[in-house]
């Protein structure tokens, strides 16, 4: 792997905790205090509905990190599809 790509790897993970973070602020927003964040709360999506003006910058910002996110694994993928291909032909 190059710097280069390496970079974008720690992108990547960066970017998913800022999602996950997002996600947990737009919760927060809500003032739902009697359910517990858990692993489903983090991995559903957002809805905008009752959202008060803060919550709703982070539901904006949680579609751009969203969107960072494809494009950044889409990027990666594309700089790594001959090595995929090479593996794939050898193995078969």
């Amino acid at each position: 792997m190059t710097k280069f790509e390496i970079i974008l790897m720690a992108g990547l993970v960066a970017d998913v905790y800022f999602i996950v973070f997002c996600r947990l602020a737009i919760h927060a927003s809500r003032g739902q205090g009697g359910s517990q964040p858990g692993l489903l709360l983090v991995t559903s999506l957002p809805s905008r509905e009752g959202l008060s003006p803060r919550g709703l910058r982070y539901w904006r910002l949680y579609w751009v990190g969203s969107a960072i996110l494809g494009a950044l694994g889409g990027l990666l993928l594309w700089l790594r599809y001959p090595h995929i291909a090479a593996a794939l032909k050898q193995a078969s």
